[in-house]
Protein backbone atom coordinates (compact mmCIF):
# COMPACT_ATOMS: atom_id res chain seq x y z
CA UNK A 1 0.00 0.00 0.00
CA UNK A 2 1.06 3.64 -0.41
CA UNK A 3 2.95 5.17 1.95
CA UNK A 4 2.89 9.36 2.08
CA UNK A 5 3.06 8.76 -1.80
CA UNK A 6 6.66 7.46 -1.66
CA UNK A 7 7.03 3.97 -0.80
CA UNK A 8 5.52 0.97 -1.40
CA UNK A 9 5.26 -2.50 1.16
CA UNK A 10 4.99 -5.72 -0.98
CA UNK A 11 5.96 -9.39 0.09
CA UNK A 12 9.47 -10.20 0.10
CA UNK A 13 8.71 -13.49 -0.89
CA UNK A 14 6.67 -11.92 -4.31
CA UNK A 15 9.20 -9.41 -4.55
CA UNK A 16 12.36 -12.03 -4.91
CA UNK A 17 9.91 -14.09 -7.02
CA UNK A 18 9.67 -11.22 -9.84
CA UNK A 19 13.46 -10.54 -9.74
CA UNK A 20 13.93 -14.61 -9.51
CA UNK A 21 12.26 -14.89 -13.18
CA UNK A 22 13.99 -12.51 -14.57
CA UNK A 23 17.10 -13.69 -13.85
CA UNK A 24 15.66 -16.93 -14.86
CA UNK A 25 14.12 -15.50 -18.30
CA UNK A 26 17.99 -13.57 -19.01
CA UNK A 27 19.54 -17.13 -18.19
CA UNK A 28 17.28 -19.04 -20.38
CA UNK A 29 17.65 -16.50 -23.49
CA UNK A 30 21.12 -17.23 -23.31
CA UNK A 31 21.18 -21.01 -23.01
CA UNK A 32 18.80 -21.17 -26.11
CA UNK A 33 20.58 -18.95 -28.54
CA UNK A 34 24.03 -18.60 -27.47
CA UNK A 35 24.89 -21.82 -29.65
CA UNK A 36 23.86 -20.16 -33.12
CA UNK A 37 27.11 -19.85 -34.67
CA UNK A 38 30.24 -20.84 -34.09
CA UNK A 39 33.29 -19.40 -31.96
CA UNK A 40 34.01 -16.03 -31.51
CA UNK A 41 37.59 -14.73 -32.17
CA UNK A 42 38.16 -13.41 -28.41
CA UNK A 43 36.49 -17.10 -27.37
CA UNK A 44 39.18 -18.31 -29.02
CA UNK A 45 42.40 -16.61 -27.90
CA UNK A 46 40.73 -16.57 -24.25
CA UNK A 47 41.03 -20.58 -24.24
CA UNK A 48 44.78 -20.20 -25.94
CA UNK A 49 45.49 -17.77 -23.27
CA UNK A 50 43.93 -20.23 -20.96
CA UNK A 51 46.90 -23.22 -21.95
CA UNK A 52 49.67 -20.30 -20.94
CA UNK A 53 47.93 -19.64 -17.64
CA UNK A 54 49.63 -16.45 -16.28
CA UNK A 55 49.66 -13.53 -14.01
CA UNK A 56 48.94 -11.04 -17.12
CA UNK A 57 48.63 -10.97 -20.50
CA UNK A 58 49.40 -8.20 -23.44
CA UNK A 59 45.85 -6.77 -23.58
CA UNK A 60 43.49 -8.09 -20.82
CA UNK A 61 44.49 -9.46 -16.92
CA UNK A 62 44.52 -13.06 -16.46
CA UNK A 63 41.24 -14.08 -14.99
CA UNK A 64 39.34 -14.46 -18.32
CA UNK A 65 42.09 -17.15 -18.90
CA UNK A 66 41.32 -18.83 -15.85
CA UNK A 67 37.16 -19.08 -16.44
CA UNK A 68 38.24 -20.66 -20.06
CA UNK A 69 40.78 -23.35 -18.78
CA UNK A 70 37.62 -24.13 -15.98
CA UNK A 71 35.04 -24.02 -18.62
CA UNK A 72 36.88 -26.74 -20.75
CA UNK A 73 37.99 -28.83 -17.58
CA UNK A 74 34.96 -28.93 -16.03
CA UNK A 75 32.60 -28.76 -19.22
CA UNK A 76 34.12 -29.52 -22.03
CA UNK A 77 34.63 -27.64 -25.37
CA UNK A 78 31.37 -27.02 -26.59
CA UNK A 79 29.55 -23.68 -27.26
CA UNK A 80 27.04 -24.22 -24.74
CA UNK A 81 30.30 -24.89 -22.02
CA UNK A 82 32.51 -21.87 -22.82
CA UNK A 83 29.11 -19.72 -22.88
CA UNK A 84 27.56 -20.70 -19.46
CA UNK A 85 29.50 -19.41 -16.71
CA UNK A 86 29.13 -15.60 -19.01
CA UNK A 87 24.50 -16.57 -19.32
CA UNK A 88 25.00 -17.18 -15.42
CA UNK A 89 26.77 -14.27 -14.54
CA UNK A 90 24.50 -12.24 -16.70
CA UNK A 91 21.88 -14.05 -14.81
CA UNK A 92 23.30 -13.13 -11.10
CA UNK A 93 23.69 -9.49 -12.76
CA UNK A 94 20.19 -9.36 -12.93
CA UNK A 95 19.30 -10.57 -9.95
CA UNK A 96 22.18 -7.92 -8.23
CA UNK A 97 20.04 -5.16 -9.84
CA UNK A 98 16.71 -5.63 -8.53
CA UNK A 99 18.59 -6.65 -5.06
CA UNK A 100 19.94 -3.28 -5.13
CA UNK A 101 16.49 -1.53 -5.58
CA UNK A 102 15.08 -3.39 -2.39
CA UNK A 103 18.05 -2.01 -0.58
CA UNK A 104 17.07 1.40 -1.79
CA UNK A 105 13.60 0.38 -0.52
CA UNK A 106 11.72 -0.15 -3.82
CA UNK A 107 8.95 -2.72 -4.04
CA UNK A 108 8.04 -5.15 -6.72
CA UNK A 109 7.61 -2.54 -9.35
CA UNK A 110 10.79 -1.00 -8.94
CA UNK A 111 12.66 -4.05 -8.48
CA UNK A 112 11.26 -5.45 -11.33
CA UNK A 113 11.52 -2.59 -13.72
CA UNK A 114 15.05 -2.54 -13.25
CA UNK A 115 15.67 -6.26 -13.77
CA UNK A 116 13.55 -6.13 -16.97
CA UNK A 117 15.95 -2.61 -18.15
CA UNK A 118 18.99 -5.53 -17.27
CA UNK A 119 17.53 -7.86 -19.33
CA UNK A 120 16.18 -6.05 -22.63
CA UNK A 121 19.33 -3.93 -22.67
CA UNK A 122 21.54 -4.76 -26.37
CA UNK A 123 24.97 -4.60 -24.71
CA UNK A 124 23.91 -6.63 -21.46
CA UNK A 125 22.16 -9.22 -23.93
CA UNK A 126 25.40 -9.35 -26.30
CA UNK A 127 27.90 -9.69 -22.93
CA UNK A 128 26.24 -12.55 -21.72
CA UNK A 129 25.97 -14.77 -24.81
CA UNK A 130 29.72 -15.52 -25.46
CA UNK A 131 32.52 -16.08 -23.44
CA UNK A 132 33.80 -12.40 -22.82
CA UNK A 133 35.37 -9.81 -20.59
CA UNK A 134 32.84 -7.08 -20.11
CA UNK A 135 30.26 -9.72 -19.29
CA UNK A 136 32.27 -10.90 -16.06
CA UNK A 137 33.59 -7.52 -15.48
CA UNK A 138 29.64 -6.07 -15.52
CA UNK A 139 29.15 -8.94 -12.48
CA UNK A 140 31.77 -7.05 -10.21
CA UNK A 141 30.93 -3.97 -10.59
CA UNK A 142 27.53 -4.78 -9.95
CA UNK A 143 28.66 -6.47 -7.03
CA UNK A 144 30.93 -4.52 -5.75
CA UNK A 145 27.98 -1.01 -6.15
CA UNK A 146 25.42 -3.79 -3.92
CA UNK A 147 27.67 -3.77 -1.32
CA UNK A 148 28.10 0.05 -1.14
CA UNK A 149 24.56 0.36 -0.94
CA UNK A 150 24.44 -1.88 1.74
CA UNK A 151 27.65 0.02 3.63
CA UNK A 152 25.70 3.52 2.91
CA UNK A 153 22.59 2.63 3.81
CA UNK A 154 23.01 0.63 7.25
CA UNK A 155 26.11 1.75 8.24
CA UNK A 156 27.88 -1.57 7.64
CA UNK A 157 31.64 -0.18 7.71
CA UNK A 158 33.43 -3.72 7.79
CA UNK A 159 31.97 -4.37 4.54
CA UNK A 160 34.27 -2.40 2.66
CA UNK A 161 36.71 -5.48 3.59
CA UNK A 162 34.55 -7.52 1.25
CA UNK A 163 34.35 -4.73 -1.30
CA UNK A 164 37.84 -4.44 -1.51
CA UNK A 165 38.41 -8.34 -2.24
CA UNK A 166 35.32 -7.95 -4.86
CA UNK A 167 37.31 -4.79 -6.42
CA UNK A 168 40.28 -7.35 -6.25
CA UNK A 169 39.17 -9.92 -8.12
CA UNK A 170 37.52 -7.45 -10.30
CA UNK A 171 40.77 -5.56 -10.99
CA UNK A 172 41.91 -9.47 -11.77
CA UNK A 173 39.43 -9.71 -14.70
CA UNK A 174 39.61 -5.99 -16.02
CA UNK A 175 41.94 -2.98 -15.75
CA UNK A 176 38.97 -0.97 -15.58
CA UNK A 177 37.56 -1.87 -12.61
CA UNK A 178 39.83 1.23 -11.69
CA UNK A 179 37.45 3.62 -13.02
CA UNK A 180 35.15 2.07 -10.84
CA UNK A 181 36.68 2.45 -7.44
CA UNK A 182 37.87 5.93 -8.50
CA UNK A 183 34.98 7.45 -9.60
CA UNK A 184 33.47 5.91 -6.34
CA UNK A 185 36.25 7.08 -3.92
CA UNK A 186 35.60 11.00 -5.57
CA UNK A 187 31.79 10.62 -5.32
CA UNK A 188 32.70 9.68 -1.37
CA UNK A 189 34.50 13.13 -1.33
CA UNK A 190 32.03 14.99 -2.28
CA UNK A 191 29.43 13.83 -0.42
CA UNK A 192 29.03 13.14 3.64
CA UNK A 193 30.12 9.53 3.02
CA UNK A 194 33.30 10.91 3.28
CA UNK A 195 33.09 10.15 7.29
CA UNK A 196 33.94 6.66 5.70
CA UNK A 197 37.52 7.67 5.37
CA UNK A 198 37.99 8.52 9.10
CA UNK A 199 37.20 4.42 9.91
CA UNK A 200 39.91 1.38 9.18
CA UNK A 201 37.42 -0.21 7.46
CA UNK A 202 37.90 1.27 3.53
CA UNK A 203 41.31 1.33 3.97
CA UNK A 204 41.64 -2.40 4.52
CA UNK A 205 39.50 -3.25 1.87
CA UNK A 206 41.98 -1.12 -0.19
CA UNK A 207 44.69 -3.05 0.64
CA UNK A 208 43.00 -6.28 0.02
CA UNK A 209 41.81 -5.06 -3.32
CA UNK A 210 45.68 -3.88 -3.99
CA UNK A 211 47.30 -7.25 -2.60
CA UNK A 212 45.09 -9.18 -4.63
CA UNK A 213 46.04 -7.03 -7.94
CA UNK A 214 49.75 -7.35 -6.80
CA UNK A 215 50.69 -9.97 -8.90
CA UNK A 216 49.35 -8.58 -11.89
CA UNK A 217 51.20 -5.60 -11.19
CA UNK A 218 54.59 -7.19 -11.06
CA UNK A 219 53.99 -9.02 -14.12
CA UNK A 220 53.43 -5.89 -15.72
CA UNK A 221 56.64 -4.41 -14.37
CA UNK A 222 58.35 -7.54 -15.12
CA UNK A 223 57.18 -7.49 -19.01
CA UNK A 224 57.67 -3.40 -19.06
CA UNK A 225 53.87 -2.81 -18.90
CA UNK A 226 52.55 -3.75 -22.17
CA UNK A 227 49.00 -3.70 -21.51
CA UNK A 228 50.00 0.10 -21.15
CA UNK A 229 51.76 0.48 -24.50
CA UNK A 230 49.02 -1.62 -25.91
CA UNK A 231 45.95 0.81 -24.61
CA UNK A 232 47.88 3.34 -25.93
CA UNK A 233 47.64 1.88 -29.46
CA UNK A 234 43.84 1.20 -29.67
CA UNK A 235 43.94 4.75 -28.37
CA UNK A 236 45.50 6.01 -31.05
CA UNK A 237 43.78 3.80 -33.77
CA UNK A 238 40.70 2.64 -32.71
CA UNK A 239 39.44 5.15 -30.24
CA UNK A 240 41.00 8.39 -31.33
CA UNK A 241 38.05 9.04 -33.85
CA UNK A 242 35.23 8.92 -30.84
CA UNK A 243 33.71 11.96 -30.54
CA UNK A 244 31.82 13.11 -26.97
CA UNK A 245 28.20 13.26 -28.78
CA UNK A 246 28.99 9.70 -30.19
CA UNK A 247 30.31 8.50 -27.32
CA UNK A 248 26.89 9.54 -25.61
CA UNK A 249 24.52 8.53 -28.31
CA UNK A 250 26.11 5.64 -27.82
CA UNK A 251 25.07 5.17 -24.05
CA UNK A 252 21.86 5.50 -25.19
CA UNK A 253 21.66 3.14 -27.86
CA UNK A 254 23.59 0.35 -25.98
CA UNK A 255 21.73 0.08 -22.84
CA UNK A 256 18.38 0.53 -24.44
CA UNK A 257 16.52 3.83 -25.37
CA UNK A 258 13.83 2.90 -23.45
CA UNK A 259 15.74 2.91 -20.33
CA UNK A 260 16.88 6.23 -20.88
CA UNK A 261 14.54 7.94 -19.03
CA UNK A 262 14.92 5.25 -16.04
CA UNK A 263 18.84 5.69 -15.80
CA UNK A 264 18.37 9.92 -15.67
CA UNK A 265 15.65 9.19 -12.86
CA UNK A 266 18.51 7.22 -11.16
CA UNK A 267 20.70 10.29 -11.16
CA UNK A 268 18.29 12.35 -9.99
CA UNK A 269 17.27 9.86 -7.61
CA UNK A 270 21.32 10.43 -6.44
CA UNK A 271 21.52 13.37 -6.51
CA UNK A 272 19.09 15.17 -5.78
CA UNK A 273 16.52 12.95 -3.53
CA UNK A 274 16.13 12.56 -0.30
CA UNK A 275 15.77 9.13 -0.77
CA UNK A 276 18.92 8.44 -2.56
CA UNK A 277 20.53 11.12 -0.28
CA UNK A 278 22.94 8.00 1.96
CA UNK A 279 23.63 7.10 -1.69
CA UNK A 280 24.81 10.16 -3.52
CA UNK A 281 27.94 8.66 -3.91
CA UNK A 282 26.45 6.92 -6.98
CA UNK A 283 25.59 10.03 -8.86
CA UNK A 284 28.90 11.52 -8.53
CA UNK A 285 30.49 8.33 -9.69
CA UNK A 286 28.54 8.56 -12.55
CA UNK A 287 29.57 11.73 -13.93
CA UNK A 288 32.97 11.22 -13.07
CA UNK A 289 33.94 8.36 -14.48
CA UNK A 290 31.62 9.16 -17.90
CA UNK A 291 33.72 12.39 -17.87
CA UNK A 292 36.96 10.48 -17.16
CA UNK A 293 36.25 8.38 -20.56
CA UNK A 294 34.92 10.81 -22.29
CA UNK A 295 38.56 12.78 -21.77
CA UNK A 296 40.48 10.12 -22.82
CA UNK A 297 38.56 8.66 -25.20
CA UNK A 298 37.98 4.92 -24.70
CA UNK A 299 35.57 3.04 -26.87
CA UNK A 300 31.63 3.42 -25.83
CA UNK A 301 30.77 0.21 -24.57
CA UNK A 302 33.43 0.91 -21.31
CA UNK A 303 31.16 2.19 -19.35
CA UNK A 304 28.27 -0.25 -19.48
CA UNK A 305 28.21 -1.71 -16.36
CA UNK A 306 28.18 1.56 -14.73
CA UNK A 307 24.25 1.42 -14.95
CA UNK A 308 22.62 -1.01 -13.06
CA UNK A 309 22.78 0.89 -9.93
CA UNK A 310 21.49 3.62 -12.18
CA UNK A 311 18.63 1.79 -13.05
CA UNK A 312 17.76 0.57 -9.71
CA UNK A 313 17.84 3.89 -8.48
CA UNK A 314 15.46 5.33 -11.55
CA UNK A 315 13.34 1.97 -10.84
CA UNK A 316 12.89 3.26 -6.95
CA UNK A 317 12.14 6.72 -8.23
CA UNK A 318 9.35 6.31 -10.70
CA UNK A 319 8.06 3.68 -8.57
CA UNK A 320 7.74 6.55 -6.11
CA UNK A 321 6.12 9.13 -8.63
CA UNK A 322 3.66 6.24 -9.81
CA UNK A 323 2.26 5.12 -6.24
CA UNK A 324 0.72 8.76 -5.68
CA UNK A 325 -1.81 8.15 -8.63
CA UNK A 326 -4.63 5.55 -7.69
CA UNK A 327 -4.60 4.20 -11.49
CA UNK A 328 -2.31 0.79 -12.17
CA UNK A 329 -2.07 1.94 -15.54
CA UNK A 330 1.12 4.21 -15.88
CA UNK A 331 3.15 0.71 -14.48
CA UNK A 332 1.13 -1.35 -17.02
CA UNK A 333 2.05 0.91 -19.79
CA UNK A 334 5.57 1.23 -18.33
CA UNK A 335 5.96 -2.45 -18.23
CA UNK A 336 4.38 -3.04 -21.70
CA UNK A 337 6.74 -0.78 -23.54
CA UNK A 338 9.33 -2.20 -21.88
CA UNK A 339 8.64 -5.55 -22.89
CA UNK A 340 7.65 -4.64 -26.69
CA UNK A 341 11.06 -2.43 -27.75
CA UNK A 342 13.05 -4.97 -25.84
CA UNK A 343 11.58 -8.01 -28.12
CA UNK A 344 12.45 -5.41 -31.35
CA UNK A 345 15.74 -4.68 -30.31
CA UNK A 346 16.79 -7.83 -29.05
CA UNK A 347 18.53 -8.85 -32.32
CA UNK A 348 20.94 -6.25 -31.44
CA UNK A 349 22.02 -8.31 -28.73
CA UNK A 350 20.64 -12.31 -29.30
CA UNK A 351 21.90 -13.60 -32.31
CA UNK A 352 18.71 -14.87 -33.44
CA UNK A 353 18.56 -14.53 -37.09
CA UNK A 354 20.39 -15.94 -40.28
CA UNK A 355 23.38 -13.77 -40.92
CA UNK A 356 22.37 -13.11 -44.54
CA UNK A 357 18.54 -11.64 -42.42
CA UNK A 358 20.34 -8.86 -40.39
CA UNK A 359 21.04 -6.59 -43.00
CA UNK A 360 17.28 -6.61 -43.50
CA UNK A 361 17.10 -5.89 -39.71
CA UNK A 362 18.45 -3.03 -39.77
CA UNK A 363 17.09 -1.41 -41.95
CA UNK A 364 13.91 -1.50 -40.45
CA UNK A 365 15.15 -0.65 -37.38
CA UNK A 366 16.46 2.15 -38.83
CA UNK A 367 13.32 2.53 -40.89
CA UNK A 368 15.56 2.64 -44.16
CA UNK A 369 18.13 5.15 -42.56
CA UNK A 370 20.77 2.68 -42.36
CA UNK A 371 22.41 0.24 -44.61
CA UNK A 372 25.85 -1.17 -42.54
CA UNK A 373 25.42 -3.62 -40.27
CA UNK A 374 29.05 -3.92 -38.64
CA UNK A 375 27.45 -1.82 -35.60
CA UNK A 376 24.78 -4.47 -34.78
CA UNK A 377 26.22 -7.41 -35.77
CA UNK A 378 29.85 -7.42 -35.91
CA UNK A 379 29.80 -9.89 -33.25
CA UNK A 380 27.78 -12.41 -34.88
CA UNK A 381 30.52 -12.51 -38.08
CA UNK A 382 33.27 -12.49 -35.97
CA UNK A 383 32.42 -16.18 -34.70
CA UNK A 384 32.33 -17.28 -38.78
CA UNK A 385 34.90 -18.24 -40.84
CA UNK A 386 37.87 -19.88 -38.84
CA UNK A 387 37.28 -23.42 -39.04
CA UNK A 388 37.32 -22.81 -42.77
CA UNK A 389 40.50 -21.71 -42.96
CA UNK A 390 42.06 -23.81 -40.70
CA UNK A 391 40.73 -26.66 -42.52
CA UNK A 392 42.00 -24.68 -45.92
CA UNK A 393 45.70 -24.41 -43.56
CA UNK A 394 45.78 -28.12 -42.96
CA UNK A 395 44.93 -29.06 -47.12
CA UNK A 396 48.29 -26.75 -47.89
CA UNK A 397 50.50 -28.39 -44.63
CA UNK A 398 49.63 -31.67 -45.37
CA UNK A 399 50.55 -31.48 -49.20
CA UNK A 400 54.02 -30.45 -48.42
CA UNK A 401 56.64 -32.99 -48.90
CA UNK A 402 57.56 -34.77 -45.56
CA UNK A 403 60.99 -32.94 -45.04
CA UNK A 404 59.01 -29.37 -45.44
CA UNK A 405 56.39 -31.00 -42.87
CA UNK A 406 59.34 -31.63 -40.12
CA UNK A 407 60.25 -28.05 -39.74
CA UNK A 408 57.01 -26.17 -40.85
CA UNK A 409 55.62 -23.40 -38.78
CA UNK A 410 51.92 -21.92 -38.94
CA UNK A 411 52.14 -18.39 -38.57
CA UNK A 412 49.14 -15.59 -38.50
CA UNK A 413 49.10 -12.22 -38.03
CA UNK A 414 46.52 -11.68 -35.43
CA UNK A 415 45.19 -13.14 -32.66
CA UNK A 416 42.10 -14.55 -33.98
CA UNK A 417 43.43 -16.80 -36.53
CA UNK A 418 46.26 -17.78 -34.32
CA UNK A 419 43.81 -18.88 -31.42
CA UNK A 420 41.17 -20.66 -34.23
CA UNK A 421 44.58 -22.79 -35.42
CA UNK A 422 45.42 -23.82 -32.26
CA UNK A 423 41.69 -25.04 -31.33
CA UNK A 424 40.67 -26.88 -34.66
CA UNK A 425 44.23 -27.93 -35.65
CA UNK A 426 44.59 -30.51 -33.57
CA UNK A 427 41.57 -32.33 -35.25
CA UNK A 428 43.46 -31.66 -38.57
CA UNK A 429 46.93 -32.79 -37.63
CA UNK A 430 48.40 -28.94 -37.77
CA UNK A 431 51.13 -27.85 -35.02
CA UNK A 432 50.50 -25.23 -32.99
CA UNK A 433 50.17 -21.59 -34.22
CA UNK A 434 52.80 -18.99 -33.75
CA UNK A 435 52.18 -15.17 -33.64
CA UNK A 436 53.53 -11.57 -33.32
CA UNK A 437 49.80 -10.37 -32.22
CA UNK A 438 48.97 -9.41 -28.53
CA UNK A 439 50.33 -12.38 -25.75
CA UNK A 440 50.62 -14.93 -28.96
CA UNK A 441 53.99 -12.69 -29.57
CA UNK A 442 55.15 -13.06 -25.59
CA UNK A 443 54.94 -16.86 -26.11
CA UNK A 444 57.20 -17.03 -29.04
CA UNK A 445 57.84 -19.19 -31.78
CA UNK A 446 59.14 -22.62 -30.64
CA UNK A 447 62.46 -24.20 -31.12
CA UNK A 448 62.12 -24.62 -35.35
CA UNK A 449 64.78 -22.65 -37.34
CA UNK A 450 61.66 -21.18 -39.47
CA UNK A 451 62.84 -22.38 -42.41
CA UNK A 452 59.09 -23.36 -43.95
CA UNK A 453 56.28 -21.17 -42.63
CA UNK A 454 53.29 -21.32 -43.64
CA UNK A 455 51.84 -18.14 -43.32
CA UNK A 456 47.62 -17.96 -43.00
CA UNK A 457 46.16 -13.80 -43.23
CA UNK A 458 49.63 -12.69 -44.07
CA UNK A 459 49.85 -10.45 -47.05
CA UNK A 460 52.46 -12.41 -49.69
CA UNK A 461 54.38 -8.50 -49.44
CA UNK A 462 54.42 -8.81 -45.84
CA UNK A 463 56.50 -12.02 -45.29
CA UNK A 464 58.78 -11.20 -48.48
CA UNK A 465 60.31 -8.69 -46.63
CA UNK A 466 61.68 -12.29 -44.58
CA UNK A 467 61.36 -15.26 -47.04
CA UNK A 468 63.11 -15.03 -50.49
CA UNK A 469 60.33 -17.28 -51.92
CA UNK A 470 56.75 -16.62 -51.02
CA UNK A 471 54.12 -19.08 -52.79
CA UNK A 472 50.57 -18.30 -52.40
CA UNK A 473 48.95 -21.82 -51.96
CA UNK A 474 45.45 -21.32 -51.22
CA UNK A 475 43.36 -18.04 -51.18
CA UNK A 476 40.21 -19.08 -48.63
CA UNK A 477 37.26 -16.78 -49.84
CA UNK A 478 34.62 -16.07 -47.37
CA UNK A 479 31.14 -14.47 -47.60
CA UNK A 480 30.43 -14.71 -43.34
CA UNK A 481 33.20 -13.34 -41.40
CA UNK A 482 34.05 -10.06 -40.45
CA UNK A 483 36.10 -7.97 -43.90
CA UNK A 484 39.80 -8.35 -42.80
CA UNK A 485 39.36 -11.98 -43.40
CA UNK A 486 36.72 -12.33 -46.33
CA UNK A 487 40.04 -13.13 -48.69
CA UNK A 488 42.28 -14.74 -46.57
CA UNK A 489 45.97 -15.67 -48.31
CA UNK A 490 48.12 -18.96 -47.26
CA UNK A 491 51.75 -18.56 -48.24
CA UNK A 492 53.97 -21.16 -47.90
CA UNK A 493 57.08 -19.45 -47.23
CA UNK A 494 61.05 -20.89 -47.96
CA UNK A 495 64.60 -19.58 -48.29
CA UNK A 496 64.37 -17.16 -44.74
CA UNK A 497 65.93 -14.12 -44.80
CA UNK A 498 66.40 -13.72 -41.40
CA UNK A 499 65.85 -15.82 -38.47
CA UNK A 500 62.51 -16.14 -36.46
CA UNK A 501 64.08 -14.52 -33.56
CA UNK A 502 65.12 -11.96 -36.09
CA UNK A 503 61.25 -11.57 -37.70
CA UNK A 504 59.97 -10.92 -33.91
CA UNK A 505 62.27 -8.04 -33.06
CA UNK A 506 61.20 -6.50 -36.88
CA UNK A 507 57.80 -6.50 -36.00
CA UNK A 508 57.68 -4.71 -32.55
CA UNK A 509 54.45 -3.87 -31.02
CA UNK A 510 51.37 -5.23 -29.85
Amino acid sequence: MPDNGMTTETSPRRDRLVVGGLALLALTLHLVTNSQYGYHGDELYFMACGEHLDYGYVDHAPMIAVWAKLSRVLLGDSLFAIRLLPAVAGALTVWLTGAIARRLGGGAFAQGTCALAMVIAPAYLRVGNMLCIPGLELLWWTLASYLVVIILKEDRQRLWLLVGVVAGVGLMHKHSMLFWGFGLTAGLLLTRARRCFLKPWIWLGGAAALLIFLPNIVWQIRHDWPTLEFLRSINRSVMAGITPGQFLLGQVLYVHPINLPIWIAGLVFYSASQRGRPCRAFGWQYVVVLATLILIKSKIYYLDSIYPPLLAGGAVAIEGLFSRWRSIWPRRVTVGTMVATGIAIAPAGLPLFPLDDYARYVRALSFGQLDNIWEVAQDYYFMCGWQEQVQAAAEVYHALPEVDRRDCRLATPDYARAGAIDFFGPEYGLPRAISWHLSYRLWGYGDESGAVLLTVGVPPEMVGQFYGEVTVARRVRLKYCVPYVQDTPICVCRRPKMTLADVWQTIHGW
